[in-house]
């Protein structure tokens, strides 16, 4: 699994850290100002994020092979923050491809 770090900005999760569900656990709540799908290869990929209570942030499907898509762009920013009581957890979950090297990019 590669590694990313959460707390860098713009948060790059690379394709091989994002499991079938990757939590992602912060100090503090982010405010994304914009979330991109970084170059998704295969047609029928999807991806969302989530909170930890199954709602959907934001969620994108790759229609067109290597193309980014851009998932949020404000203006205003995007809270990602969990349940009550893990109020800085989501998680992204994903239907990559195995052959599939995109990545989510998270500008807070």
């Amino acid at each position: 699994m590669a590694t990313f770090t959460p707390t860098t900005n713009p948060m790059i999760i690379p394709a091989p850290a994002l499991t079938a569900t990757t939590t992602i656990i912060l100090s503090r709540p982010i405010l994304a100002k914009r979330i991109e799908w970084y170059a998704p290869i295969t047609i029928g990929d999807t991806i969302k994020a989530t909170d930890l209570n199954g709602n959907v942030i934001v969620e994108g499907t790759c229609e067109v092979a290597s193309q980014s898509q851009i998932l949020w762009t404000g203006p205003q920013k995007l809270t990602f923050k969990g349940a009550a009581t893990q109020s800085t957890s989501w998680q992204v979950i994903n239907a990559y491809s195995a052959a599939s090297s995109s990545a989510l990019i998270i500008w807070f």
